[in-house]
């Protein structure tokens, strides 16, 4: 069975146990995201509409892609110009050299320092320990080719490997990297040296399913666009969606079901 065929049978299960008036308000909001996902491609700061899920958050899923494609748009935009700005600088340059200037804030990197200045020798320790605590967070986090790299992608931990860098986000500075077995460039922000330490920050921004109920047993899931729900146990089970008790369970199967794209 092909999958337009498998989808079609879920997405026809999901709608027949709808009443007529639910099928109406979801007709209603489906035309309502199409309208949001006009808008997010000319680059308007827009939310999704919120629609029952159908199993495989196709809703969210083109609201986020149609955001993304924006995203990549503006960036490629802003480049373009800079390619100019460059161009004009170099023509009209003597000595052909290009300065820059780099602005630290180094408050990104550590801690303000504060002490207890009543223990002559608890204040040296404190001081001890703060330093190696700055010295610690301003250790260079060296990124390159071939460096091992974990993220997030439709719900699932990738490991892959970094190949190229194409650029930098605009506005912030961020190395967008290629990484081996996917098309899109991905921000260095959203790489991890680790699998756990990825995992570590999964969930810690939960929403509320819309069969989330009081009087029901509840459970966490992700979905494709690899955010965290709460929602009816009953209902995830009834849908067969992947749901944990809690949320260390899910990021325990995270981590043991990674994808490994450096076989690809």
């Amino acid at each position: 069975m092909s999958k337009i065929k498998r989808l079609r049978k879920r997405f026809t299960a999901f709608v027949n146990q709808l009443t007529p008036d639910q099928c109406r308000e979801q007709l209603v909001l489906a035309y309502l995201q199409m309208e949001k996902c006009k808008n997010v491609l000319k680059g308007y700061d827009v939310e999704p509409v919120e629609m029952m899920d159908n199993g495989d958050s196709s809703d969210l899923e083109l609201f986020y892609r149609c955001k993304k494609a924006a995203e990549e748009l503006a960036y490629l935009n802003d480049e373009l110009l800079h390619l100019k700005a460059e161009d004009f600088l170099e023509e009209n340059s003597k000595s052909g050299d290009k300065a820059f200037v780099v602005k630290v804030d180094l408050k990104k990197f550590y801690p303000s320092l504060s002490f207890d200045t009543s223990d002559a020798f608890r204040t040296f320790k404190e001081l001890r320990e703060q330093f190696k605590k700055m010295a610690e967070s301003m250790k260079a986090r060296v990124l390159q080719v071939g460096t091992d790299v974990y993220f997030m992608s439709k719900g699932r931990i990738h490991k892959s490997v970094v190949e190229d860098f194409v650029g930098l986000v605009s506005g912030d500075g961020t190395p967008v990297c290629r990484v081996k077995g996917h098309d899109n460039a991905i921000p260095a922000n959203y790489l991890y040296d680790s699998a756990v330490r990825l995992a570590s920050h999964v969930g810690k921004t939960v929403s509320d399913h819309i069969s989330l109920s009081s009087d029901k047993e509840s459970a966490y899931f992700i979905d494709q666009t690899s955010r965290v729900f709460k929602g009816a146990k009953w209902y995830l089970e009834d849908q067969k969606i992947v749901n944990f008790a809690s949320i260390n369970d899910l990021r325990g199967y995270l981590i043991t079901h990674i994808v490994d794209d450096t076989q690809k």
